[in-house]
Order: C-alpha cells, then sequence, then structure tokens
C-alpha cells in the first residue's frame, strides 16, 4: 500500500494560508481479480480558492440586482458558480458552462450565499459597493475566504465488463473494443491504455470513451509505444454506485488480418496519483474486410443567422438527409452539442424525427462542460432502409427571447449506425457538400411573445339571468422568449342575440378581469357597444413557457335592475399590450381570442317520484316505513337551494285513521312532524336548506312510524310539492310529485310457501361423530309477497332416533334432540316482502358409530329431519304454523350413518395411448379412506367396451396397485373377465385401507383381436353403479357388505386407452 499526499491552498480571513494533507490512495491488486481500488480522497471544500482567482480576471462596475441584464451579470454567475457552496444552478441556465445575462431568482439567492460567506452584510443578495469591492479583490487574487466543511471521495474500483466478442472489418467507426466496470463514489481524470493484439499503432485511428451513446471524449491517437491516453484534470466522468465505460475505435483501411483489442493500465482518481492497474482488458479480435452498407449524410441547413419566434412549437432546429446504400442500416444514436448564448430551457419536447415521425424525446445535458442533446437508441435501435432517409432534430421554442442557438454533430464519433447484417460493426458516414459540422443554422430567437386562447375548461354554454360575478369569458395566457408582463388588456363583451328585455343605458354591470383568481384594474359597466380597457400595472407577468389564465366576470343585469329572459352574450379578447421582462420591448401581438356563446337562463328543475320505489304492502307497528321517495334534477343553468318540502297524506280505507301514523320525516330535514294531517292539500311542511349543483340531482325519502292498524283496504298514498330557488337570480319556484299506494297489513305464511331447494344435499354417506353438516336448505315466502314476517321457533320431527342425530342447528341457534322432536327458539329470520323470500339453511350433528360400545353402521340412508312447525310474527299477528308440514315434502333428503366412509376417483382428461394386442392397461381407480376409521375392500366391478377391434376380445384380467404393475393384489380373483367385465375380489380377508390413507390401482388385461388404423381402436373400462359396482366393510363401525350406493360424487366416468 502507498500513500501520497495532496496539499490543497485555503486562504483564511487574516490572509493566512494553510495546507492540510488529506489524500490517501489505496490499490489492491489481488491475484485474478482484475480490479483497482482508488483510497478515498478528502477535498477541502472552500469559498473561493487561489487557484480559482487565477481564473478570474472580472472587474465590476455596476450595481446588479433582480432584473439586471448584461455581461457583468454573466461574468457574476461564473465567479458564483466557482464554489459548489454558492452555485447558481446544478444544470440548465445558470449551471457552470450555462451562464446567462439576466438576473434572476437563482443569481439573487446564490449572491445571498456569497454575501454570508464573506462577512458581508446585510446579506441582501443586492450587488452594491461591498459585495463589488469583494469580488474585486478576489478576483484580484487577494480576497479573503471562508473554510467550509471538508467532503470525501472514493473509494473507485474497475473490473472488466461483458467484453465485446466478434470480427471487427477494416474500416469501421466506433468499434466496441472493451467494457470497464467501475463501482464505488469518485471521479476519475486519467486513464492510460496499452494496444494489444498483432496490429500497429497506426491500425485505430481514432479512440474515445463512451458511456452508453455518450461521447466522452474528443479523439486519443495511439502513441508510438502502444499507449493511450485520456486526461481531463476537471474529471473525465463520476462514479456513484456503478458506471460501465465503453472505449470504441475506428480502425484504420488496409489491416486486415490482423488482431487487436486494449488493456487498461493506469488510472488516477481527482487530486490523486496514478496506479497501475492489471488484468483490465477486451479480448484481441481479428480484424477482416467486408463490404458495409453505405450512409451519405447531407446537412440541410443553410447556415448563417436565421430569426426564429418565440413560441414555435414542433421547430426544426437540425436536419440532414441519410442515404443509405447496399443494405439497411440500424441507427443507434446520434449526439449534438448545443451551442448559443440561450438557456437550455429555452427548448421544450426536443425530439429526434425520422422522415417525419418521431422516434425518441430528448434532454440536454451537460458532459465534460458541453451542453449535448445525446439521443440514445441503444435500446431501441431505428432501421433505416435503404434510400434516402429525413432526418430531424425538431423543439418548442419557449424562452431566450434575444438569445441565440445552435445544435452541430462535431465528430463523425457522434453517429453510431449499425450495418443490419454484421452485428457491432459501426459504419463510419461520409458527407456531400459541407463538412461535418458546417451549415448548422444560428438560430436568432426573437423578443417576447404571448398568445390567449380559450380555456379549454370553460364549458359553459348558458348564464343566469341576475347573477352576480358570473363568469361570461375564461382564457389560457402563455408566454414565450422572456418573461412578460401583462399591461393591459382589452376585452369587448358581445351581444350575439339582443338581450331582453332591456331598459336603461348600460346592459351589463361591474365587468372585471380576473389574473389567475384575483381581480386586477378596475370594474366598468358596459353600454353595450364599446370596447372596455384594463389596466393591469404589474399584477400578470407570465414566466416564458409558463401558463396562466384570465376570466372576465360581470352582474347579469341593467343598471335598471330589470331582469334578463332571454339573450345571448360572449366576451373576446381585442388587444394587448405587453413588455419582456428581459427586453424591456413593449409589444401589441395579434391575439384576438373569441370566447363561447352564453345563452340567457334562469334555474330550473325536474321533480318527480323516485324511479324504482313500488307502491308495497308494509307491516304494522314498524317505525321509520318508507312511505314515498322524491327526486329533483337541477337544470344547467344555476345551482339550486331547496327550501321547503309538503307532504301530502291522503288515507284510504275505514280501519286507517290518521292517528296510526306518527313521527313523519324527510332526509336532510331537521324538523319531525309528530302528529301529521291528513289532506289532499299539503300542510305538513319541511323546512330545508340544501344546495343542489347544476345539473345534479338529490333524493328526498319521506319515512313515517307504522301504528298497529292493519287490513287489506288501509292505504296511504304520499304526495309532495317542493319549494326552492335558484342560488343567482333568487328566483322562486315549486314543483310538484305523485307518490305511491302503500298498503298497511300483516303477512301470512303457508305450508305452500315453504319449499326444499333442489340445490339441498342428496343422500350419501355421514361419519358419525361430525357436526354442523348441512342437510337441507328451505325457501320461505310470505302469502303473496305483500308484506314481511319474522320467523322466530322452527321445529323438526327427527329420524331414526336422538342417538343419530344429536342436535339441529339454524341461524345460529341450535336445539338439542329431545326424543325425536328439535324445536330451534330465539330465530330472527326476516321473511321479506316480496317473490324471492329467504333462504333457510339447517344443518345437523350426528351421534358417533363405534362398535363396540356405540351406534353401529347404518345398512342404508335412514337419518333425516322433517320441519313439523314454524311460528312467525308480522306486525301485532303472531302464529304457530303447522298445517301441511311434517311430510315428505318438507324432509331432508335420508343420509346413511356410519363410521368412516370410502371416496371413489377416476382422473382421466384424455385417453391414454398404446393400445395393443397382448397385455394393456386398461383401466385406474384411486380410493381414500375417511381420517374416521378403515376402509375394508371386498370387491370392485368395472364395466368393459371395446371399440374399433376385430374380434375383440379381453382375458387375464388383474387388478394391481400404483399406476402401473405386473403383479396382482395379494389375495384378488378375477371373478369374471371378459369383453364386457371385468370383476374382482378381494378374497375372505379383503383389501384394507388405513384411516386417510388413499391407493391407487390400476386394471390390466390381454387384448386380442385386430386393431383398425391409429386412434381408432379403444377400451374403456367404468366402475359398476354404485348398489353392485363396489362393496366394503365399515372396520370401525360394524358394518359389513356395504355398497356403494350413497358414495357422494360417486365416479361415472371412463377410463380408456387407445391405439
Amino acid at each position: 500500500m502507498s500513500k501520497t499526499n495532496c496539499n490543497t491552498a485555503q486562504r483564511r480571513p487574516s490572509g493566512d494560508a494553510k495546507t492540510k494533507k488529506s489524500f490517501m490512495s489505496k490499490l489492491t491488486n489481488a491475484r485474478g481479480a482484475a480490479a483497482l481500488l482508488i483510497g478515498a480522497v478528502a477535498l477541502s471544500a472552500m469559498s473561493f480558492t487561489a487557484a480559482s482567482a487565477a481564473n478570474c480576471s472580472y472587474v465590476f462596475t455596476k450595481t446588479l440586482k433582480k432584473g439586471s441584464t448584461g455581461v457583468e451579470v454573466m461574468n457574476l454567475q461564473k465567479v458564483l458558480n466557482m464554489n459548489a457552496a454558492t452555485t447558481v444552478s446544478t444544470s440548465g441556465a445558470g449551471s457552470a458552462g450555462n451562464e446567462t445575462m439576466y438576473f434572476g431568482a437563482a443569481t439573487h439567492a446564490a449572491v445571498v450565499k456569497f454575501q454570508a460567506a464573506n462577512s458581508v452584510s446585510p446579506t441582501s443578495g443586492l450587488v452594491g459597493p461591498l459585495t463589488r469591492g469583494v469580488l474585486n479583490t478576489f478576483c484580484s487574487g487577494t480576497g479573503t475566504t471562508t473554510p467550509t466543511t471538508p467532503g470525501q471521495t472514493g473509494p473507485v474500483s474497475v473490473s472488466n465488463g461483458t467484453q465485446p466478442t466478434g470480427s471487427l472489418v477494416t474500416g469501421q467507426a466506433g468499434a466496441a473494443l472493451a467494457n470497464f466496470n467501475f463501482t464505488g463514489t469518485g471521479t476519475v481524470t486519467n486513464l492510460t491504455l496499452q494496444r494489444t493484439g498483432v496490429s500497429t499503432n497506426s491500425t485505430l485511428t481514432s479512440v474515445y470513451l463512451y458511456d452508453g451513446a455518450t461521447r466522452l471524449t474528443d479523439s486519443a491517437s495511439v502513441t508510438s509505444d502502444g499507449k493511450i491516453t485520456f486526461n481531463a484534470p476537471q474529471g473525465l466522468f463520476s462514479v456513484s454506485g456503478s458506471k460501465m465505460i465503453t472505449l470504441r475505435a475506428d480502425i484504420s483501411a488496409g489491416t486486415n488480418g490482423q488482431t487487436v483489442g486494449v488493456m487498461l493500465s493506469n488510472m488516477t482518481p481527482m487530486g490523486g496519483s496514478s496506479a497501475t492497474v492489471s488484468g483490465v482488458m477486451g479480448a484481441d479480435r481479428f480484424i477482416s474486410t467486408v463490404t458495409t452498407a453505405g450512409v451519405i449524410i447531407t446537412n440541410n441547413q443553410t447556415g448563417g443567422s436565421v430569426n426564429i419566434n418565440s413560441g414555435l412549437v414542433n421547430q426544426n432546429v437540425w436536419d440532414a438527409n441519410v442515404a443509405i446504400s447496399n443494405r439497411d442500416v440500424w441507427m443507434k444514436g446520434i449526439s449534438f452539442k448545443y451551442i448559443g448564448s440561450a438557456p437550455t430551457d429555452a427548448l421544450a419536447n426536443l425530439a429526434l424525427f425520422v422522415d417525419g415521425v418521431k422516434v425518441k424525446d430528448v434532454s440536454l445535458m451537460n458532459v465534460g462542460g458541453n451542453t449535448l442533446a445525446v439521443v440514445d437508441l441503444m435500446g431501441s435501435p431505428v432501421k433505416l432502409q435503404t434510400g434516402t432517409r429525413l432526418v430531424q432534430l425538431r423543439a418548442d421554442i419557449v424562452k431566450g427571447s434575444a438569445r441565440s442557438f445552435q445544435f452541430q454533430v462535431q465528430n463523425s464519433a457522434d453517429y453510431m449506425f449499425e450495418d443490419r447484417d454484421l452485428v457491432g460493426v459501426n459504419i463510419a458516414p461520409t458527407y456531400a457538400g459541407a463538412n461535418l459540422s458546417g451549415n448548422a443554422n444560428n438560430f436568432q430567437i426573437s423578443n417576447g411573445n404571448l398568445t390567449i386562447n380559450q380555456d379549454s375548461t370553460f364549458n359553459d354554454t348558458k348564464v343566469v339571468a341576475n347573477a352576480s360575478n358570473a363568469v361570461i369569458g375564461k382564457f389560457r395566457v402563455q408566454a414565450f422568449g422572456e418573461d412578460v408582463k401583462v399591461e393591459t388588456v382589452t376585452v369587448t363583451p358581445v351581444e350575439v342575440v339582443a338581450l331582453a328585455p332591456y331598459t336603461g343605458t348600460q346592459k351589463l354591470q361591474n365587468v372585471t378581469l380576473y389574473a389567475n383568481g384575483s381581480a386586477v384594474g378596475s370594474s366598468q359597466n358596459w353600454d353595450g357597444t364599446s370596447a372596455i380597457t384594463f389596466n393591469l400595472g404589474s399584477s400578470m407577468i407570465v414566466p416564458a413557457g409558463a401558463t396562466q389564465t384570465l376570466e372576465v366576470k360581470a352582474d347579469i343585469r341593467a343598471n335598471t335592475g330589470a331582469q334578463y329572459t332571454t339573450g345571448t352574450i360572449r366576451a373576446d379578447v381585442a388587444t394587448v399590450l405587453i413588455r419582456g421582462q428581459l427586453s424591456q420591448n413593449t409589444i401589441t401581438p395579434n391575439v384576438i381570442a373569441t370566447g363561447r356563446n352564453l345563452a340567457i337562463s334562469t334555474g330550473s328543475a325536474t321533480f318527480a317520484k323516485t324511479g324504482g320505489f313500488f307502491g308495497q304492502t308494509v307491516t304494522p307497528n314498524t317505525t321509520g316505513v318508507k312511505i314515498g321517495s322524491f327526486v329533483i334534477q337541477a337544470g344547467d343553468a344555476e345551482d339550486l337551494r331547496v327550501t321547503n318540502l309538503d307532504v301530502k297524506l291522503g288515507l284510504t280505507g275505514s280501519s286507517m285513521p290518521i292517528t296510526n301514523l306518527t313521527n313523519l320525516r324527510v332526509t336532510d330535514s331537521t324538523t319531525t312532524v309528530f302528529n301529521p294531517v291528513a289532506s289532499s292539500t299539503g300542510g305538513n311542511n319541511f323546512t330545508l336548506d340544501v344546495i343542489i349543483p347544476k345539473s345534479a340531482s338529490k333524493t328526498f325519502d319521506v319515512t313515517v312510524d307504522l301504528g298497529s292498524t292493519n287490513n287489506a283496504t288501509s292505504t296511504v298514498m304520499t304526495d309532495a310539492v317542493i319549494s326552492y330557488r335558484g342560488v343567482n337570480t333568487g328566483t322562486a319556484t315549486t314543483g310538484s310529485a305523485t307518490g305511491v299506494l302503500m298498503t298497511a297489513n300483516n303477512a301470512t305464511i303457508n305450508a305452500a310457501g315453504i319449499t326444499k331447494l333442489s340445490s339441498s344435499p342428496v343422500s350419501q354417506l355421514a361419519v358419525g361423530g361430525t357436526s354442523g353438516v348441512s342437510v337441507v336448505t328451505y325457501n320461505v315466502k310470505t302469502v303473496g309477497g305483500n308484506s314481511s314476517a319474522t320467523i322466530t321457533d322452527l321445529t323438526f320431527n327427527v329420524a331414526p332416533s336422538a342417538d343419530a342425530i344429536t342436535k339441529v342447528t339454524v341461524g345460529g341457534k341450535s336445539a338439542t334432540v329431545v326424543g325425536s322432536t328439535a324445536t330451534v327458539e330465539g330465530l330472527t329470520i326476516a321473511v321479506p316482502a316480496g317473490s324471492a323470500g329467504v333462504d333457510v339453511p339447517v344443518t345437523v350433528d350426528f351421534g358417533n358409530v363405534a362398535q363396540p360400545g356405540g351406534l353401529a353402521s347404518q345398512a342404508s340412508a335412514l337419518s333425516k329431519i322433517t320441519l313439523s312447525a314454524v311460528e312467525y310474527t308480522s306486525g301485532t299477528f303472531t302464529e304457530i304454523l303447522t298445517t301441511g308440514l311434517g311430510t315428505a315434502t318438507h324432509e331432508s333428503s335420508a343420509m346413511q350413518l356410519v363410521g368412516t366412509k370410502p371416496t371413489l376417483t377416476v382422473n382421466q382428461s384424455t385417453p391414454a395411448s398404446g393400445l395393443s394386442i397382448g397385455e394393456n392397461k386398461i383401466g385406474e381407480v384411486t380410493v381414500a379412506a375417511d381420517a374416521k376409521g378403515n376402509v375394508k375392500m371386498q370387491s370392485i366391478n368395472f364395466d368393459i367396451t371395446l371399440s374399433g377391434i376385430t374380434g375383440g376380445a379381453i382375458s387375464a384380467c388383474k387388478i394391481v396397485e400404483g399406476t402401473s404393475g405386473s403383479i396382482a393384489v395379494t389375495g384378488s380373483v378375477a371373478a369374471a373377465c371378459s369383453a364386457t367385465a371385468a370383476d374382482f375380489t378381494f378374497g375372505a380377508t379383503g383389501y384394507t385401507l388405513q384411516a386417510g390413507q388413499s391407493k391407487t390401482f390400476s386394471v390390466y388385461a390381454t387384448v386380442a383381436g385386430t386393431l383398425g388404423t391409429s386412434g381408432q381402436s379403444s377400451v374403456s373400462t367404468k366402475i359398476e353403479t354404485g348398489s353392485t359396482g363396489f362393496t366394503w366393510d365399515d372396520v370401525n363401525g360394524g358394518g359389513t357388505g356395504l355398497t356403494g350406493a350413497n358414495i357422494y360424487n360417486y365416479p361415472t366416468n371412463s377410463w380408456s386407452v387407445k391405439n
């Protein structure tokens, strides 16, 4: 490890010079690993250094402040940019290398920092005599400085990246020779490389460093000792994390047969010393001669100065014809240098176009002190087909008034064209006419400009009569070139259709201009003919490229106060006077903007019964019954304020007294009418204060507490009258709506309204000791569906005994079976009005099955429940329904109670293949035992179907364990084996599956006969129906000779094999 000291001079306020040794470098060269570690470098940062002063020769004579312009402003920005603590901007206008002649907010902030660092008081941002003295003393090399906290950089390491491969081509441009992967944090100022391979120093004519598609350096040459050196004291590139650097070079003509490569030998960090690097290199690659595609570039620009208006969009700022010959090429990038006094943010929406089609958005960036527009197409190259292609760089001109700019391609290496058929082979373009960067237009940006257009967000088509401060025009104002102060705006109201009725001398009152929501100038009345001019002073300054808003508002009435009923108006912008804040030129742009036609209107609304609310029967003794629903829809002219809703109650039927209705209420009203009146003319008034925005709607529901009266003829009709007024006009209006007829009556339930759903479980095996087993779901409706009811109790008959079914559960409530009955009490199952009714699922708990000591397995399905009674309430009415219940119509499917159960599955989505004459697998089944206990298989029978086999026969049937095999299950016997059946028994001891165990069995047989063509012959097997196809014993429950009749999801599909 070596150490190197780096002395950095700093000026103290006392004038003393002090040096601080703060640099350490560390070099690690591990065997077999190509990596360099640059040690941490502690850099003392200060306000300004003596070295900086040597580069500062400016003299400041003027007082500078916000809004100042000129050369001294630019020199001031350059001085401020000499130190990171007082930088004007890190990018774009005002940044190092992009200083401007305009003193704006960023310059002001940097001056404040400079004053604070150099003890100038006050820190006002004004460059007066004190600040100028410090600046002039500093630039003479004798100024004072204030040290700040030291920073640190490093370490950085370098290793091999993924290196380019393949042959090189003579005459190739920008050939990628090596990729170097830099990691860490720091800045590299020098790289030294060594040419390798069987080649000469003239093989590589121009060598460059690239970061992706961005060229970092000018061309370097290969020296007589084969070295290539890149050096930049300000830094070749910086690393923060990871960065891949590519070395590219042009290959000379006449180098066919040579091999060439490069090796990194030395690297220097900023402020450090050179250190040796080993093992970091690209491969030596063979150079061959191949005819490549041709690229000829003709610059279409005329050269010289071209005046260009600020505000132009999609402006062509560089273009050339690119002629492609021999074959297509891939365009992978172009790098343009931006030159001029216009700040970089003077341009927006910079993009590259090919034959009029945009292929890439581009941003300006600072690379090594140069401002570049790098079009990086490495990830998505653009194919340029043979022929002539038009390539253009376009931009919107948004700033830079009285400034200039141009774009140049300064080096052939800034073009990246790759031969379509030769991967990695870049083509050196040639140039027709002018040289590489000649004829670049120097664009001179004109004075600031302004556009005014109707605001697309202002969509109104009407304006309310008598409205105050109503918007009659809205416009978008956009500045270009420079910040623009809008000094005067002339507005012309237009009477498109005559305003009527009209009497007086002024047709609109208090016409006011608003800039960005704030009133500017003075309000004026409009006489019906004259334009109105507003003086804005300094209240509206639009930054270059920014957009602001102008609104014209007025009171829509004459000076006599008469309210218009008809007419159409609009507001146009006739003229504006602006002043450029940089150029100080006054301009009257051609900005006539036509507003929207607005028809005079008054507030309106539609009031009606709410759609979807129908007459129905409601239950007595119910609170909050909705007996009416109404909706009001506001028109599109103005917002409405609803002030009152008058509810009319019409009663029919001798048994419906008005006293049966109490606590009448309306949505959004705090009023409650405790004892409403029955009247066709109203009288039940509800005070409201509800704003309904224009074009919006609001629903008002009417509710009441209903008493105990009930009868099929007891009805109430609810109508309503609504009162509202326009928020702007204040015009009062009413609207009425007819409601629906509501009947107050109790609901009833009968046996016919209780049905068992077809989706209820079917008869099946049920394992003893299980709880919450679904056995049936009922649907319950009220008679006619006219009203609602609540079920409180359900009673069930249970068979065969309380030992088999021990508990019944409904709606979260359970009842223990006593004898042969279970009554579930305390239910609150709501049966709604209507035809849908309510579904009521029922579950049961089964008793334990075990032998000896418990229930024995049932030989058939015996366990079931039957609904025998329903108790319900409706209003004041309570009934226990038994008539028609307790029959098979309302009983569940019977379950077969067992100690355990088997499950059978046949899994095959498509037929197996490979059927041949001889032994074949012809069937498969999986049998599983429930976790409750062992299952003993006694027999399993298969039906066989032969198809497409001439003289087909089956023999030598056997059943084996697993999906394949040759040994039959121990004890198994083929009781039948023919072309139609294969039946198997498992002997006196059977075949036992342990609790929770699953086994797959395969059926094999010998097939005889003549097969048809491929795919035309098959053998299929299917388990016989449940009662005969499978027999088994319930070991735990003591049941023997049980069948598959009640096995759930008993397989009915086939297993097949074809030739």
